[in-house]
């Protein structure tokens, strides 16, 4: 089994079956899929182990890291060689107590930001800040667990891969991932990377498969 290149990260996007709530089972099928275009038999059967966090790797070949997410109808995932990675991705929805999401989980800075785009970017841009904070703290392989406003990731959806310092933890690579229409989704790796789009979803509005 081999992995992509070094210093890439592989992004597929697939929609999730038709089911009023995505399974573990439904997923992690769609993970076996992926993970298959690796495997020179083409078999999608590889085993996983779950780590004390919950992060899954491959039983025979740990040296391939993988994350995965979903959300609405969508699922991300990225398949990388020899680092740590994680991904996240959110469909845009608006909740009255998005503010008070942001005022627990956002930095002093980021909170600045926000306050500064206004009610017609505002959900643009908590979302490419969350995505960027989850995709970090799996990546680190803690979750949640990780104080979110420790860190700051101020930016726009287009910004390039960028160095973040995340206390106690060294340096990381984050950056936002094209995501179809109503998403937003963002990875984060221990190496800097560049980005491979290997699947396009029609009516994601997706950059067709090759390296960003």
């Amino acid at each position: 089994m081999a992995g992509p290149p070094s210093g890439q990260i592989d992004v597929w996007w697939r929609p999730l079956p038709a089911a009023s709530k995505p399974g573990v089972d439904q997923t992690r099928d769609l993970l076996r899929g992926v993970l298959a275009h690796y495997r020179e038999d083409g078999s999608p059967s590889p085993q996983f182990v779950r780590d004390a966090h919950g992060k899954l790797s491959l039983a025979d070949t740990p040296e391939i890291s993988f994350n995965l997410s979903h959300s609405g109808e969508m699922a991300v995932f990225v398949v990388a060689d020899g680092v740590c990675v994680g991904v996240d991705c959110e469909s845009l929805r608006d909740f009255d107590d998005l503010p008070q999401v942001a005022e627990i989980s956002f930095s002093e800075a980021e909170q600045k930001r926000l306050a500064q785009v206004g009610t017609a970017g505002y959900l643009a841009l908590f979302y490419a800040l969350w995505t960027r904070k989850e995709a970090l703290v799996k990546a680190i392989g803690l979750g949640l667990s990780y104080p979110l406003h420790a860190v700051t990731l101020i930016g726009d959806v287009d910004d390039p891969v960028m160095p973040i310092e995340a206390p106690g933890h060294g340096l990381w690579w984050v950056s936002s991932i094209a995501a179809p229409h109503g998403y937003a989704a963002a990875c984060a790796s221990r190496r800097p990377f560049s980005l491979c789009y290997r699947a396009r979803f029609r009516q994601g509005e997706l950059p067709k498969s090759g390296v960003a």
